[in-house]
């Protein structure tokens, strides 16, 4: 049993073209410790030899961690392109998806800090200002408000205590 995450574990010094496949049918592991070894070993290998496959990707748990890498270690140029990736996580109706919409937010955290461009992102604050406001996710409104706090929404500061004033939601 502990030999499966060392082989993963393994990669972390640099993972090669012919363990792609290895790591990336790993991302979306129900065992957190190997979708965790999955995406840094991911992370050692060049984007350029792994970005094409995001997009394409059908399973929500391998998007979501191949986007955290591309946030990570991909450059400025592929923020857009990490935003694109998790815009659907937020016209999704289904309230399971709050689980899925979170990581998709903590990506776009990573993104910001890592790469700082606001400009990509002021297409998700749409989406983003209407979770916040319908949202009954504690732990989800709560790291919405830091992102829109942080792209300088105008009127979330208003939004904000007129929510509080609500009551809790959730």
């Amino acid at each position: 049993p502990g030999e499966f995450p060392r082989r993963l574990e393994a990669l972390h010094g640099g993972a090669g073209e012919a363990d792609l496949e290895f790591v990336w049918s790993n991302l979306d592991s129900a065992n957190r410790s190997i979708a965790y070894a999955a995406r840094v070993a991911l992370e050692t290998l060049p984007v350029d030899e792994w970005i094409s496959r995001v997009a394409k990707e059908k399973s929500c748990a391998r998007l979501l961690s191949a986007a955290l890498a591309l946030a990570r270690v991909g450059n400025a140029d592929h923020q857009k392109e990490v935003f694109d990736l998790i815009r659907p996580f937020f016209t999704l109706d289904r309230a399971e998806a709050d689980r899925e919409r979170l990581a998709a937010i903590r990506i776009i955290q990573v993104s910001i800090a890592r790469h700082g461009d606001l400009v990509a992102i002021q297409e998700l604050r749409q989406p983003l200002s209407a979770h916040y406001n319908a949202g009954n996710d504690a732990e989800l409104r709560r790291e919405i408000g830091r992102v829109l706090l942080r792209v300088n929404m105008p009127y979330y500061p208003a939004l904000s205590t007129a929510l509080l004033g609500a009551g809790p939601a959730g």
